[in-house]
């Protein structure tokens, strides 16, 4: 396996590049890397993306690899290599044995067995490889926050790079978010334990986004839980309102995806629905436990919430922090809670 280039590399990418497997967010910043690290050596690069998917990929990945008439050089991106049919996966191997004058080529594969004799043709090319396997809990995603502190050039103990684990979790993207606030706002070094608590430990958004995907995956035993850890080890005057804004967000994107067309690929949904495409797979997932009149339910008791804990909406309907826990307790559960 070759480790991806970096933003601030000066290396050349290479002509022809396979990310291969099914982390989602360390494929797409292979592939922005190789974009950047080609844009090092020609400013003025463009990058032209294609869905395997897509109906007439074939004729849209000629059409990328063809030069412009003032011969600009490109990076060309076909996302979903699985979903190429065969006069797709033609026009991969054509390219692969003639790339043209200025063109770098990404293929972007999840990882699986569909497409395995393309994916071999493609190794036997000769083509970079970057493996964005799925990072297991523990010391791998843990050597993966170690690698983005030495990302931005800095150094952290590995007590700091504990307590953010433990304060954040699995999600890469977030992780690969924190390291970088920490580094553009610490200027100690190496970046201690105490600063990652300054900045993480019960951040009530941080544990809202965490509760709200337990809640639209129906766990409702795990987003009961992990509002009372929130509460006892954050700001309770922050959880409230941030968990409704977090549910709510998850809300209208659950509406939003049953109104799409579910044959468009995930870049397109993720357009039309206004989440990252990684998302896609998650509110998909979502979506499949929830019918529209449980939806409806859901979007009255989250305006109620709203209400509550912002002071209530008529004049003696305050509560007290004790009453908000147990109303936000009661709202999460309501909510999982299948029928």
């Amino acid at each position: 396996m070759n480790a991806p280039w970096h933003a601030d590399s000066m290396a050349t990418p290479a002509p022809v590049t396979l990310v291969s497997g099914p982390e989602e967010f360390l494929a797409e910043r292979a592939v922005r890397d190789v974009v950047l690290a080609a844009r090092k050596v020609d400013p003025s690069i463009e990058r032209r993306d294609v869905e395997g998917s897509a109906e007439g990929a074939a004729g849209l990945l000629r059409e990328a690899l063809s030069p412009t008439l003032f011969g600009d050089a490109a990076v060309v991106v076909v996302n979903g290599i699985e979903g190429l049919d065969d006069a797709g996966q033609t026009a991969v191997r054509t390219a692969l044995a003639d790339l043209p004058v200025g063109i770098y080529l990404v293929l972007v594969h999840p990882g699986g067995v569909k497409g395995k004799a393309l994916l071999t043709d493609i190794r036997k090319s000769g083509a970079a490889e970057v493996d964005c396997a799925t990072l297991k809990r523990g010391g791998d995603t843990i050597d993966f926050i170690t690698r983005e502190f030495a990302r931005h050039g800095r150094k952290a103990t590995r007590e700091a790079i504990n307590a953010l684990y433990e304060s954040l979790g699995q999600d890469l993207r977030m992780l690969a978010a924190a390291v970088s606030q920490v580094c553009a706002d610490i200027d100690a070094e190496p970046i201690d334990a105490e600063h990652v608590h300054f900045y993480f430990d019960g951040v009530a958004e941080v544990s809202s986004f965490q509760i709200a995907d337990a809640v639209w995956d129906r766990r409702p035993k795990d987003a009961l839980r992990d509002l009372r850890w929130a509460m006892e080890t954050g700001d309770r005057n922050r959880i409230g309102p941030s968990l409704v804004s977090g549910l709510s967000g998850g809300l209208r994107s659950l509406a939003r995806y049953t109104g799409v067309s579910h044959s468009m690929s995930e870049g397109q949904i993720a357009g039309e629905i206004g989440v990252p495409p990684w998302k896609v797979k998650v509110i998909k997932r979502q979506a499949a436990r929830w019918r529209p009149a449980q939806l409806a339910q859901a979007t009255l008791l989250l305006a109620a919430a709203d209400g509550a804990t912002k002071g209530g909406v008529r004049h003696g309907e305050s509560l007290d922090p004790v009453q908000k826990a147990a109303m936000l307790e009661s709202l999460v559960v309501n909510i999982a809670s299948p029928d």
